[in-house]
């Protein structure tokens, strides 16, 4: 357990799936269209779909809508709790590879904080691990990313905190 996991933090930059949220999305379905798909290699994750031409891409996020819009959202109280103490320090964005309207309805049914910079996976050019989502998410919100914290709940956002030089706290370390 972490004491204080915003300290010496200038900002704090969150996921949604699995940190202040769970989403109850059917990805094998997903997966299981996304085969239908021609460029799009069998079982493909929806990251690796994604790294795709841009026509394809939007064929992705227009299925990946479909599932994420029937998603159930069950709130993680450690999560929220932390999310709700960084608003009140410290300038806080959420980077996630869900739909950015996924992200929205999530945050609104978990009763999270307002003021909260919002990006999601069609916001960026490329998902997590790729850095991008979080160094846009942190220069528009003035901050260093040596001076910035992700909290994520998988190796690929272990991975994106360190391509982006940002810290990193995995949500288990809350509980």
């Amino acid at each position: 357990m972490v004491e204080d996991p915003l300290a010496g933090f200038q900002g704090a930059l969150f996921d949604l799936d699995g940190v202040i949220v769970r989403l109850g999305v059917d990805w094998d379905a997903v997966r299981r269209e996304f085969a239908t798909i021609k460029g799009v290699a069998p079982g493909s994750s929806v990251k690796s779909a994604l790294a795709c031409e841009e026509r394809i891409r939007a064929r992705i996020l227009e299925i990946v809508g479909r599932y994420e819009d029937r998603a159930t959202v069950s709130p993680i109280p450690s999560g929220l709790l932390l999310l709700r103490a960084a608003v009140r320090r410290m300038p806080v964005g959420l980077v996630s590879n869900n739909l950015k309207r996924t992200v929205l309805r999530a945050l609104a049914l978990a009763d999270a904080p307002s003021g909260i910079l919002v990006l999601g996976v069609d916001d960026v050019e490329l998902p997590k691990p790729a850095p991008g989502g979080l160094l846009v998410a942190a220069r528009h919100l003035g901050l260093d990313p040596s001076r910035t914290l992700y909290v994520g709940d998988a190796e690929t956002d272990r991975e994106a905190a360190a391509a982006a030089g940002m810290a990193f706290l995995h949500i288990d370390h809350l509980k």
